[in-house]
């Protein structure tokens, strides 16, 4: 049971020590020490008595002290009538202390100096001791050296609990009162005590977090509500890389306890605020699903990325001015998404038109009618009008067609025929695979012949590259 006791009241205390242990950072300190003391001699039958003692003692830094301590006690000690003393002694000493692990959870520390005494041996019966009366030499001043360790236990901020033993050597062997014995006077004491810490704990940097527990002692934490007891400065907070100073996020405790995202989301949009944008165009699309979700180079050059929302793939964050493109803006295109068939009959409608007003010997631009650069490869927007001719073709089957190419005046005559043969003919395919009759097309390309537009304009040669339907029949 006593075992039982003693383990319960070493682990409390080290408990206490964990939670006080890095609060040690004061100045000065004045403890009362007492306990058991025992002396090891001449005489071998020998008794522990008590002793006690006060101490001043000053910190220089985390690892070294020094303290003036002063007390008293008596030693004792009784083999026979011939052999046995008590001595009364006064002491003041000069103690150096070297804290082993300062940073460690129990304040473990090394002790070692010199010791002043001031000794009164004597029989047991405090009649004077014989050896001594006729000793010319004996003088109850006496040095002895210290030695030793200790342990602090920390009860609060400024209250230890101490536990020390020290080693007393004393040459002169007038401990004892046998100043002719075959052993040194020495003696030890073991105590218990308290201490009170006096003064402030160290700050190096002065934010109130004293050192021992500030993560960077060098440098002042920043107090603005994220992690302010740690004594380490927070410049970039939530870490998105824009610094506190310049982030109007910056994150807090209280919202990482909420759960608020409080990064910048670095899209190129408004990112040097420290501010998340989840819908940077405000169109009621997230970003994550906003396939033009605006940017500060979008703002600059004036182009608008808001969702028009008119029921045209609105899900997609984009803005569709020209939903079926062809090329009429949904603000005039009464079939916004249907697109126009450009057959010079209402094309300005921009609805399709059934029919293709073409009368026998008489031609039709096929507006939007485009190819790759420098080939015959129809783009995507022309086999969408050509679709239209598919359809009016399959609706009046004995009409049949003359697919002329056309080009400008750029490059040689010859390569300009080709290339519009070449596609006139590509024209022509894929009337076929639309499951127009090949006996009902025929195919001529004119190179730069009848030009429509002058060829001197970007625009003039824009509209000579063509392709035209002639109805031959």
């Amino acid at each position: 049971m006593k075992r039982c006791i003693v383990v319960f009241f070493l682990v409390l205390l080290w408990t206490i020590s964990s939670v006080y242990a890095n609060e040690t950072g004061k100045k000065f300190s004045i403890g009362v020490l007492g306990g058991a003391q025992t002396y090891y001699g001449d005489i071998d039958e020998q008794q522990y008595k008590t002793f006690g003692k006060l101490a001043l003692t000053y910190w220089f830094s985390d690892y070294f002290a020094m303290g003036l301590e002063g007390g008293t006690g008596f030693l004792k000690a009784k083999e026979s009538e011939l052999m046995q003393f008590k001595t009364n002694y006064y002491n003041g000493s000069l103690l150096m202390k070297f804290k082993l692990f300062p940073k460690n959870v129990t304040n473990f520390y090394l002790a070692g100096g010199g010791e002043y005494l001031s000794i009164d041996p004597k029989r047991l019966d405090n009649d004077p001791l014989p050896q001594l009366e006729d000793d010319s030499d004996f003088n109850k001043s006496q040095i002895s050296v210290v030695g030793g360790g200790g342990m602090a236990f920390f009860l609060s901020e400024r209250i230890s609990l101490d536990l020390e033993a020290l080693y007393h050597y004393v040459p002169s062997d007038y401990l004892d009162g046998l100043k002719e014995g075959s052993k040194a006077d020495d003696y030890i004491t073991a105590g218990i005590g308290l201490s009170i810490y006096l003064g402030k704990p160290k700050d190096t940097d002065g934010d109130g977090i004293p050192d021992k527990r500030d993560g960077d002692p060098e440098h002042p934490e920043d107090l603005d509500g994220f992690q302010d007891f740690d004594g380490i400065p927070d410049p970039d907070n939530d870490g998105d890389g824009v610094v506190d100073i310049n982030d109007k996020c910056p994150g807090t405790d209280a919202t990482i306890a909420a759960g608020t995202n409080t990064k910048e989301d670095i899209e190129g949009f408004q990112d040097e605020d420290g501010c998340p944008d989840p819908d940077n165009d405000g169109d009621g699309i997230l970003d994550a699903d906003d396939k033009c979700p605006g940017t500060d180079a979008s703002i600059t050059a004036g182009t608008n990325t808001k969702e028009d929302m008119d029921g045209f793939q609105d899900e997609d964050g984009c803005p569709d001015p020209d939903n079926d493109g062809d090329g009429i803006p949904d603000a005039d295109d009464k079939c916004p998404n249907e697109p126009e068939t450009v057959n010079k009959f209402e094309d300005e409608d921009g609805c399709p038109d059934e029919n293709v007003g073409v009368k026998k010997g008489e031609a039709m631009v096929l507006e939007g009618v485009t190819f790759a650069s420098g080939s015959a490869n129809l783009t995507p927007n022309s086999m969408t009008i050509l679709d239209k001719v598919v359809t009016n073709l399959k609706e009046n089957p004995s009409v049949e067609v003359e697919i002329r190419g056309y080009t400008d005046n750029t490059g040689s005559y010859k390569g300009n025929v080709k290339i519009s043969q070449m596609r006139a003919d590509a024209v022509r395919s894929y009337l076929i695979q639309q499951g127009i009759s090949f006996s009902r097309i025929k195919t001529m390309g004119f190179g730069p012949e009848n030009p429509i537009a002058p060829n001197n304009t970007k625009e003039g040669r824009a509209k000579n590259r063509r392709i035209e339907f002639f109805r031959l029949k």
